[in-house]
Formats: structure tokens, sequence, C-alpha cells
């Protein structure tokens, strides 16, 4: 289910100002993209009819060879091969018919047998269900006239075995031929008799001998509420392996069968985005009346579900049965590859069953599990003694995660670090390995960060030894050989003069080869207060220091770069929380070049006429993308300290802005919705729920216990005008973009070491008029500022064509909003 709201804000400076509305809430554009009550998705289950008697069609080996390319689009094949599972009963529990193999294909087949089951056929199509049929499935029932009716037409005969081509002209119109063209095999030329005049001819082949062309080879019908498909070719492997007939005939049972909905979604939580936006969650789903935990994604408005509680695990049944809960965690790549951690429980095994699924979205395949073999460790090693699976994902369809094993040869557990994209697993770093150097040893991959970039290079961080004392460092294999990047004990010419790295705390993994990591320093001129560093390290050149416990950032010291938060880091910036001088929470961002604070404890936000202070709440981690951030925090009226509600906010703008919180009431599918609590993912081993293209994704749960996902666009105008934002509030609404370009670099507020606020913003030498500064209390009447902007001399990272100005903000009411205007008195 889907909607969109929109909602408006009044441009805002310093302050906050926006409508009053019902609550004083201001109004945000958001989509409800699933809630409770939504039919949940599900595989369609397809009923394989193949065989009853003797066949040379294989119908088992084609249900064998090709039943994951269908569960890969959502068919799920179950294999039958008595006539007497064909009964109302059984068909009922699904949604598709499909017949391939001998079934009374005898020309003396008796009609009367055959009835009861033509009967149950003919019945679970006119209620809805899909029957596809294959080569064969002509021939099937040979004396039976209605099922002759219902699939459309009826074998003749056909020609020597031979190569050919059947026509699948790109018919646009219907999705089972749209773009995909024929393919050209082995096969048996069928010949059919007996067409229906209602069949919606979709191929056709060519005449041979004295045959006329366009003999009929494809087609659909309907029939009562329910839907057919065949297709003459299919006799053996020549056809089958042929991509485009897969694809054929694949489509054709999409085409066919109903809608795979299962029960209704329930308790949505754990949404995560891929770089592309796509989505996955976990939810409950009460399919058959009992409800059970499922895993799902979502691209371009198609939901699917990837496992759920209950099932066995496709193709590899033996290992266990999936068992989802608090402990299961998704993420979703680019190209649509799902990756999962979860639980399986199998016979006689006792203790934590963690497993590992990654691959296709609709049917992952199982990488690891605890108490099966890891095959990549070397002999006799089994996965043992987790709850779940650490892992990263890249958006091209490779995981790295991290498993315990259980090593026979050492009595302590051993950690393996692999790398897989659900086909195929390889080991790329374990305890015990040494390094190409043939000195260096891995000793500890137990707890250090490690992160992979989407090209597929990988960042560890670890315990090694040099035949030395153990020391941690950072590995990479950015280069192309799995090296030492930086390790304990090493100095650096970026380094502070006189010191070297102390220890590793947290590191991450760009895109563009950069790694980022958190270190503490000893040597000259080090003490408790300013030990600590954020670093970034390029792939080719020296250390440089972002961000030293010591340096005032906003106004504030930095004091304690290890406040207990998580780290985050996106393509240009890193984000953390720190203590600061006075005492306190800031959240700070920093790029390349320095560091900024975009919120404080006690920051006070307002909402219409009522104002917040912002409270951090322990275990809520920053989100970064770009140079901004999302969080949830706490909120403390101001005049009401008793008072409490928790928010998402969007930090990094011109002023910290609230997108959601608890008490606010909005329009859902099901009518109006009182928030009782947000559930949002910060970034976490390449999963998050807020993207550098400004998506946002999170949970929503109301006062009456039901759970929304709710999706916003942060890049987008929040009035609807088209107009960013922020430009809006600099230049004092919508700027005359047919006059003049409005700049490119965003017009923000910072802070002096004074603590005395300034604009910075870039004039755009083109215009020839002038920028003038207002300031206003209201937002009503505003009154322009005596004092000029000034030239800075920093023009480093200024657009060609533009100049970097600073206007110190001289004003004893710091909380008054502020704009910039264009000046046309002086142009030309």
């Amino acid at each position: 289910m889907k909607m969109s709201i929109k909602f408006r804000i009044f441009l805002f400076g310093l302050g906050l100002a926006v409508p009053t509305v019902g609550q004083g809430q201001p109004e945000r554009e958001f989509t409800v993209s699933v809630e409770d009550g939504d039919l949940a998705p599900r595989p369609r289950r397809v009923f394989y009819m193949g065989r009853a008697e003797a066949s040379f069609h294989n119908p088992q080996t084609f249900y064998s060879a090709l039943r994951r390319p269908f569960a890969e689009r959502g068919l799920r094949f179950t294999f039958f091969n008595q006539l007497g599972d064909l009964n109302a009963t059984t068909l009922a529990d699904y949604d598709s018919l499909f017949i391939y193999g001998d079934v009374q294909t005898s020309t003396s087949s008796s009609e009367v047998f055959g009835r009861p089951y033509v009967d149950t056929i003919v019945d679970f199509v006119e209620q809805g269900g899909g029957l596809t049929g294959m080569h064969v499935a002509s021939a099937c029932f040979r004396n039976s006239t209605d099922f002759g009716n219902l699939l459309g037409g009826r074998f003749l005969g056909h020609f020597a075995y031979q190569s050919f081509s059947p026509n699948v002209p790109d018919l646009e119109f219907h999705p089972i031929t749209s773009g995909l063209g024929t393919y050209t095999s082995f096969d048996e030329p069928y010949q059919i008799k007996n067409l229906n005049p209602d069949v919606m001819l979709l191929g056709t082949r060519d005449g041979i001998g004295n045959e006329p062309d366009d003999r009929p080879y494809t087609w659909v019908r309907t029939q009562g509420l329910g839907k057919v498909f065949y297709h003459a070719n299919g006799h053996d492997s020549s056809s089958w392996n042929e991509p485009n007939f897969r694809e054929l005939i694949i489509r054709g049972t999409q085409w066919a069968s109903r809608e795979g909905n299962g029960g209704m979604v329930e308790g949505i939580e754990g949404v995560t985005l891929s770089q592309l936006g796509k989505m996955s969650y976990v939810a409950g789903d009460d399919d058959g009346g009992v409800l059970q935990q499922a895993v799902y994604s979502e691209s371009a408005g198609a939901n699917v579900r990837a496992t759920t509680s209950g099932h066995s695990l496709f193709d590899n049944e033996a290992a266990g049965i999936i068992e989802t809960g608090p402990w299961t965690s998704a993420a979703i790549s680019g190209s649509g590859s799902i990756a999962l951690s979860t639980q399986i429980v199998r016979a006689g095994a006792t203790g934590d069953l963690a497993a590992l699924l990654v691959g296709n979205r609709q049917c992952p395949n199982l990488v690891a599990a605890s108490g099966l073999v890891c095959v990549q460790a070397g002999s006799g090693m089994t996965y043992s003694g987790v709850t779940h699976f650490e892992f990263e994902v890249s958006e091209a369809e490779e995981v790295l995660f991290r498993a315990q094993l259980e090593n026979p040869a050492l009595p302590e557990n051993n950690f393996i670090l692999s790398k897989s994209n659900g086909q195929a697993t390889s080991r790329f770093l374990m305890e015990g390995d040494l390094l190409a150097d043939g000195i260096t040893v891995i000793r500890d991959l137990e707890s250090g960060d490690f992160s992979i970039s989407d090209s597929g290079f990988a960042c560890v961080q670890c315990t090694i030894s040099s035949g030395g004392p153990d020391k941690n460092a950072i590995l990479s294999d950015r280069s192309g050989n799995l090296v030492v990047e930086i390790e304990a004990g090493a100095g650096d010419p970026g380094l502070p003069p006189g010191t070297v790295i102390e220890e590793i705390k947290w590191s991450d993994f760009r895109n563009n080869g950069e790694i980022v990591f958190v270190a503490t320093l000893t040597g000259d001129f080090v003490t408790p207060a300013n030990d600590t560093v954020v670093c970034l390290l390029p792939s080719v050149g020296s250390i440089s220091v972002i961000l030293r416990e010591g340096n005032s950032v906003g106004g504030k010291v930095v004091q304690d770069l290890e406040a207990g938060w998580e780290a985050t880091a996106s393509e240009a910036h890193f984000a953390t929380i720190v203590s600061t001088d006075p005492s306190g929470h800031a959240v700070l961002v920093a790029s390349n070049t320095g560091a900024s604070r975009v919120g404080a404890d006690g920051d006070i936000l307002d909402e219409g006429l009522k104002q917040w202070r912002v409270r951090y709440l322990p275990n809520e981690n920053p989100s970064c993308a770009g140079g901004e951030i999302v969080m949830k925090v706490g909120l403390e009226d101001v005049s009401d300290p008793a008072v409490t509600e928790k928010a998402l906010v969007l930090m990094g703008r011109l002023q910290t802005r609230i997108l959601m919180r608890t008490g606010w009431s909005i329009a859902t599918g099901g009518g109006a919705l009182i928030i009782d609590q947000l559930d949002f993912v910060a970034n976490q081993h390449g999963r998050s729920g807020h993207l550098e293209s400004g998506e946002l994704a999170f949970v929503a749960k109301g006062v009456d216990g039901s759970h929304h996902l709710l999706k916003m666009d942060l890049s987008d105008s929040l009035d609807g005008d088209t107009f960013h934002d922020d430009l809006e509030i600099a230049f004092g609404g919508n700027p005359d973009v047919k006059s003049v370009l409005p700049p490119p670099g965003m017009p923000r507020f910072s802070w002096k070491p004074d603590g005395t606020p300034e604009m910075v913003y870039w004039e755009n030498n083109s215009f020839a008029g002038g920028y003038d500064v207002y300031e206003s209390s209201d937002l009503i009447n505003w009154t322009r500022l005596e004092n000029l902007p000034a030239f800075d001399i920093d023009q480093i990272d200024v657009p060609i064509g533009y100049q970097r100005y600073r206007h110190e903000v001289e004003s004893p009411a710091l909380r008054n909003f502020f704009r910039i205007e264009l000046n046309y008195s002086n142009q030309q």
C-alpha cells in the first residue's frame, strides 16, 4: 500500500519556524510504503504435475535442473508424480498448476478414468488458479475434450527431432513476450489441432515440408477467473538450457499464476536501504493462520519475501528449518541480492544455530550455519558458537562476513572472514594465516571492525604478530594484495610530530579506497586530553588528522572521541558523538579538511510555539550520509521538562530539523496515526536507513501498536515548490533563477572560536548586483544589517566563477532568523 502525504514547512535560519498544524507539528512529505494490515507477499506456489507412468520426457530432471531459476522469480515448485495427488483439497493450496510429463498421453487412455482429474483442473482454473502447459501437456488426458478446450489446443503429432527457432515476436503489449525474442534448439516441431478460436497467439513456428507458415506454438487464454499459458517446445535439455526458453516459460507461469499473497503484515522493523534505494525489512506474516516472522525486500514498489520462520531452506532441506527473531538482520545490495543473518533449527542440534543466507532476494542460498562444515577453513572445521553472523554488503552483490569456528586441532576457537556472492564462498582471512611478506601472522579477528567497498576490496582491523608482541593493525587488499596499511607503534609524516599510533579503535573503508580510522596516540606532548584522533589514510600518500581531542570545534573543546556511541562514515565525511567542554555531548561531522559541530546536548528546537531541548539517547547512533546526519534523539519540553518525546532529526544543514517525532498525528492508509515509537537503523555493517541521495526509511509505531514503514526524500523541497529549502532559507524565498544562478554551495551558519555566529556563502561572479543580509524575530518584519559581508581569503574548493564570503552576525538575539537577498540595484 502506498500513499503520498504532502506537507509544508516555512523557511528558517538560526531558529526554526513552522506552521501550527493540529498540535503544532510541521507538515512533512512522506510515503507510507508498507504498514500493518497490508497483504504479505509470498512466493507463488506451483503444483508441478510430472508423470503418472513411464516417460522419456524426464519431468523429474527438468524439476531438479530448473526449479531454482523459477524460485528466484517467486515461483516455488512442488513436484508430484502420482495422479492421486491431483485433487481439489491439495490443489487448493497452490496458485498455479504446471503440467509437463506423460499423464494419460496414450491414444487408448480412458476418458472416464481421467474425468475426475480434468474436472478438478477445470474447477481450479475457473476459480482463479493458473495453468501452464509445456510441450507434452497438449497430449495429456488424450481423450478429454474438456481438457483440450481448457488448454486451448491439442497435440496432433510432431516432425523429426531437429534444430529450429520458434517465432517469439517482441509483442510489447504482452508481458510474456515484451522484449524477449526467440531461441534455437533441437526439439520436436509439434503439430497442433483443435486450436480454440479464443486463444491469443504469442508465437508460431515456420512450416515444415508442405505445411504453411505460422503454425500455432505459443498462446494464452482465460477461462472463468483463471489464466492458461502453453508453449510447445521443451522435449529435453536442448531447449531447457536456452536462456530465452527458460525466460519464456518463467514469464508464462508468472502470468498465469494468481498473486502469491499470504496473510497480513504485522510488526515491521529493521528497515535498511541499498545505495540504489532498494529496501529490506523484517515483519510478521500470519499466512496459514500462524504468525511467522519473515524477511522481505522492496524494489520499485514490488515487495517480495526472502524467507520466513518455519520454512525449510530451499534446495537444502536437511540443513534445517528457518527461525527468525530479534537476532535476524538483513540488507539488500544495489543489484537486488540479499544477505540475511538468522537462525536454523535442525533435528538433534543444540546451542546457537546461526545461519547466513546470501543471494537472490526471493531465493537466497545457505552460505554458513553453526554446526555445518566450513570448507574454506580446512579439514574438519565447523562453524560454532555464534547467535548471528556479522556481515558487510557491497553494492556489487558481494558479502564479507565473520564467523567463529570449532577447530578440533586447536582447543581454542578460531575466527575467519569470508567473501560470498551466494553462489561461491571464498576464504578471505583466518586466524593463523601468514601474509605474503612471510613474517606477519594473523592472531585475532574476533572483534575488530571490517568493511567492504562496492568494488569488492576489504578493510580489516585485527591483531597481528611479526615475531614480536601482538599489536593491532588495519589490513586491506585495496592495492590488489592483502597488506598491513597501518599498525600500532607506527609513525607517519601526517601524524603530530613525535607521536606514533598506540591503538586502533575503529575503521571504515570508502569506495574511493580511503580508510578512515580512530586511534590513540603516544609520544611527545600526548596527554589523556588529546590522545585520540580521527585519521584519513588515502590510497596514496600520508595519513592526515581530521579531528583530535583538545580541538575546538564550534566553540567547544572536544574532550572524548570515545563517548560510547558508534562512529559512522560516508564517502566524504565522518560523524561521531563526543564529550565536550563545557560538559555535554555534541554531534560532530568532519570532512577531509576539518570538522564542525552540527548539534549539541541542550540545543533548542522550535516547533511552532513549542520549544524542545535536545537530549542524546544512549545507543542511538548518528547516520552519516554526505555531510548530513540523521539520528534519533530525546526531546524535553523547555516549559515543562517532565514532558518528553523522541524524534528523528536532520543535522548538518542550516539548522537541526525535526523530521518526525512521537506524539505527532500523521495520515496513513488506515487513517490518523499517533506516533508512539520510532525505529531507525543508523549506519552499521553496510546497512542503513539513510542514503547520500537524501532517501530516508524508518518505522513509526502507533499508540495502537501498529507499525508503518515510512520513506522521506530529504533532498526534495519540503514546501513542494521544487527549490531546495536551504537556498530558500539563505535567499529569503525563491531565488530568481531567471536572473542569476543560485550558488551551488549551501549557505551555512557556523561558529567562530569565540562563539560568534557567521554566515558563509558563495557569491556568483556573473551576478552584477550584490547580496544583502536581513534579520527578523518573527519571519514577517525584516531589517537589513548594516555590516557588509567580507571577502574570505580562503578560496579553497570554491568552483570557478564563485567567491566565498563571510558575514559576521552582529545581533544580540542569536535566535533571530537570517536570510540573504539578491540586490539588483547595481546590476546593469
